[in-house]
């Protein structure tokens, strides 16, 4: 091929960008990274300064593939100090605490839902477990079996 210029690189470079997110294997897309790939290529034979006038659409490339990845704007910015280990477990703590009040959630809903069953089991004639989830029929089972009638 040949040293691209210009439009062509431009194209070269977002074509590359696109390819870079489809794949999704790295973690941050960086003009290094592009400059690798397009020389491996042999798109261009220059220096990574090849890629500066396009540094903001690498960035923005970027930028858009770390929040796809669950990064928040303050592990944004962690990740592009280069804390990537701080980024990363900033992100992990996060998620383990929505995991949890999730978890919490799931658990009040449920109880919630299985006095409801119990209600309507013995008020009506509605062969209600029929109708339920598999999950929600194992928990009223378990509650139902419990010696400890405690859910009211």
């Amino acid at each position: 091929m040949g040293d691209l210029r210009g439009s062509a690189l431009d194209e070269a470079v977002a074509v590359e960008l696109e390819l870079i997110k489809a794949e999704g294997n790295v973690e941050e897309i960086t003009p290094i990274l592009v400059h690798k790939r397009l020389v491996a290529k042999g798109l261009i034979t220059g220096q990574v300064s090849t890629l500066t006038p396009r540094k903001g659409m690498i960035e923005k490339v970027n930028a858009e593939y770390l929040s796809g990845l669950g990064f928040t704007k303050r592990d944004m910015d962690l990740f592009k100090s280069r804390n990537n280990k701080l980024a990363f477990r900033a992100n992990i703590e996060r998620l383990r605490e929505e995991k949890q009040e999730l978890a919490n959630q799931l658990a009040t809903n449920t109880y919630t839902m299985i006095a409801i069953i119990r209600l309507l089991k013995t008020n009506t004639n509605i062969p209600i477990e029929a109708i339920l989830s598999s999950y929600l029929v194992k928990e009223l089972r378990t509650v139902e079996n419990m010696k400890d009638d405690d859910v009211e």
